[in-house]
């Protein structure tokens, strides 16, 4: 027998162009992006009694494993997601419109019979006394601040380590594992603002009279400080590559200031105190000095009017593409970086913007505001033309996705009321918020 004939036939040559491969890419895209939302829409939301008071603020640690609150209760809590009590938020399946009272009411008798290790109180699960569950410990509590806990930050090198700032003055670092400060100072201003630059040797501090500190937590010593006239800030982020930091005014623009090198000139250490800065005085347990650093010389590179009034929130993109601002006028601006170009107004909310916070993957956008819903936006302001084989589908996908984008709402509960902090898991799509009804939520 010939073996040639024993050959397979071989396959017709490929008739798909170019073009044909072009649009087929587009339409997986496209249907990839409309596919995901599905795991979005099966997010079920889990709550615990968190504070006696309004949470301030709340925060993920680099890796996932912790989500942080501190309140008005002068307590800072650390929480372990994966052993919180199953307790599911009946209010999302209610929608935005409420809750159906029939509903709490055997969600929380069901909640009572199935856990006895804590307390339930109309479907809300109570922390005992001991903050673990057959499980182990699920809440580590911080003591030590003296008034209300304005704000933290995690550091972004250490996932067990975080700062928190107060009315109280100070500013205390903390490993939670050991629930004891690990320094702290007193900076002789009620502080309201603290983050961690990228590489976690320094935080930025603000404080009530528009007082900026920059804090080496290497060295504990303040390195910079300068006092913002003329505005109030009410927020400050650092960018992905820590080069440009973002300060949120009460005049509706975003002040960006940009980090030299090298100083603009010599400044002569000197000792800061919080009254008279009298070299006598100490600040906390130690002296703090303020010197000039190489690494802490900023200088104004851009303004940004982001909104018609007060500018509030602020988030970086964590693909280092765009910077969103959220305000009191219920709108959220987003700007190119680079070029600070503003490329889209998100108009979802009807009240202020609270707080702001990106997904993982850079795709979803989570506004909190004093809605009674968190609002989650598919980010995506310059959605490419080249993916779209004609205008016509181009635009169809774009109102597919709005439809979609329509039911993208989380309802914050039973008692309606506003939230202060939204904040995303750093690896998955499970979404953290709290506000004034004292209650920690995890959508997952």
């Amino acid at each position: 027998m010939d073996s040639r004939s024993s050959r397979a036939d071989p396959a017709p040559p490929s008739t798909t162009t170019p073009a044909d491969s072009k649009a087929a890419h587009g339409q997986k895209r496209n249907a990839d992006q409309l596919g995901s939302h599905t795991q979005l829409k099966a997010l079920q939301t889990r709550y615990v009694q968190a504070h006696t008071a309004i949470i301030k603020c709340v925060g993920w640690n680099s890796t996932g494993s912790r989500v942080a609150t501190c309140s008005t209760d002068r307590l800072v809590k650390i929480w372990n997601p994966d052993k919180l009590p199953k307790t599911t938020d009946v209010g999302t399946s209610a929608g935005p419109g409420g809750v159906d009272p029939r509903a709490a009411r055997m969600a929380s008798a069901a909640s009572a019979s199935a856990t006895q290790s804590t307390a339930s109180q109309g479907g809300i699960i109570m922390p005992n006394s001991t903050g673990s569950t057959a499980n182990g410990q699920y809440v580590w509590t911080l003591h030590g601040h003296t008034a209300s806990v304005e704000k933290l930050a995690w550091d972004p090198t250490h996932s067990d380590r975080l700062c928190t700032v107060s009315l109280d003055r100070t500013l205390r670092q903390w490993d939670y594992r050991t629930t004891r400060e690990l320094w702290s100072c007193d900076l002789g201003i009620s502080l309201i603002n603290v983050a961690y630059s990228p590489d976690g040797q320094h935080v930025i501090v603000g404080s009530r009279d528009d007082t900026i500190f920059v804090v080496d937590l290497v060295a504990r010593k303040v390195v910079s400080r300068w006092k913002e006239e003329k505005t109030n800030i009410n927020e400050m982020a650092w960018s992905n590559a820590g080069t440009h930091l973002a300060l949120s005014t009460q005049r509706g623009t975003v002040k960006i200031l940009e980090r030299h090198p090298k100083p603009a000139r010599p400044v002569k250490a000197v000792v800061y105190t919080p009254n008279e800065f009298s070299k006598d005085d100490k600040v906390g347990p130690e002296k703090m000095e303020i010197s000039s650093d190489e690494s802490m010389t900023f200088t104004p590179v851009a303004e940004l009017e982001s909104n018609t009034s007060a500018a509030y929130s602020l988030a970086f993109d964590p693909l280092g593409r765009y910077l969103c601002v959220g305000g009191a006028d219920a709108i959220c601006t987003v700007f190119r970086l680079g070029d600070w170009i503003p490329l889209k107004a998100l108009i979802k909310c009807t009240k202020a913007v609270r707080s702001l916070s990106f997904s993982h993957d850079g795709r979803y956008i989570a506004l909190a505001s004093e809605d009674p819903r968190i609002e989650i936006e598919c980010f995506d302001p310059e959605l490419p033309s080249q993916h779209y084989s004609t205008w016509k589908e181009q635009q169809e996908f774009r109102k597919r996705r709005r439809e979609e984008e329509a039911e993208l709402l989380i309802p914050t509960g039973f008692n309606l009321q506003a939230v202060n902090s939204v904040a995303w898991h750093p690896n998955k799509l499970v979404l953290a918020f709290a506000g004034e009804d004292k209650l920690l939520r995890l959508c997952s």
